[in-house]
């Protein structure tokens, strides 16, 4: 089966990121967001999965900068990949990055003040960090913010957070993160982080007493059940969260 998104009146995608997008969209209640997600249902005589988003919240989903592609090509943008002043983005037609463009953006960020920059183990199928790296090594280390994340929200059969970490820190160049992340802490990846047989939190604990983490977070999309319960066991441990907030959240 395909699964497509319907993301305005009239238009779909195909994507194999479509799935993940529309769980998150229905899961976290787009109706908050001034729209509404029907149930999920079977496209006639198509053999489609369809997620049908009401007009209004399909256009909020394009507005916010939601990313969906054509199969593969599918990611999420990174922070450090957007211009404040026309949200460019360095994303090549086959899904590659556009490196140039992404020094462009980097160097107009710097111009206007932006020194923090975003960046995690799957975004660009595994090539943002190495074009970050590259791109910041022009800078001198203390004069950014790097953040990573630990990518323990996908579903695999086994978690090495030291290797991770240390092929992280080998794309980016960098001998330390200023901040850190457990990505995507939320009602499905939650067991995964708090599993003692792939010691996530000890090894990252570990590593900021080292210094190699300046400041450990994590990322979410879960509901606030999700967080309380997260956080009633790791909170000790986490000195920031990251969570999708967007002004149009309050103006629609």
């Amino acid at each position: 089966q395909r699964t497509i998104l319907r993301i305005g009146e009239g238009d779909a995608i195909d994507s194999s990121f479509a799935a993940h997008i529309l769980e998150f969209l229905r899961l976290r209640g787009i109706g908050r967001l001034g729209g509404r997600v029907d149930e999920l249902e079977d496209a006639a005589g198509a053999g489609q999965r369809v997620f049908k988003l009401g007009d209004h919240a399909g256009n909020l989903v394009e507005r916010l900068g939601v990313l969906v592609g054509i199969g593969q090509e599918a990611r999420q943008t990174a922070d450090g990949q957007r211009t404040a002043d026309g949200g460019q983005r360095a994303k090549e037609a086959d899904g590659s990055v556009d490196e140039a463009q992404v020094e462009k953006m980097v160097a107009n960020a710097f111009s206007q003040g932006v020194n923090y920059f975003d960046t995690a183990w799957p975004y660009h199928n595994g090539e943002s960090e190495y074009v970050m790296g590259r791109v910041l090594s022009k800078y001198p280390r203390e004069s950014f913010y790097l953040a990573d994340k630990f990518p323990g929200h996908q579903y695999n059969d086994h978690y090495d957070p030291a290797a991770v970490f240390e092929k992280q820190l080998e794309k980016c160049g960098v001998e330390y993160f200023d901040f850190y992340l457990l990505h995507n802490v939320y009602e499905r990846s939650m067991s995964v982080y708090l599993d003692p047989q792939w010691g996530i939190l000890d090894y990252f604990r570990e590593q900021k007493r080292l210094g190699r983490i300046k400041h450990l977070g994590f990322s979410t999309h879960a509901n606030v059940e999700g967080l309380k319960e997260f956080l009633d066991i790791a909170g000790d441990d986490m000195e920031f969260c990251q969570i999708q907030l967007n002004y149009l959240d309050w103006t629609l």
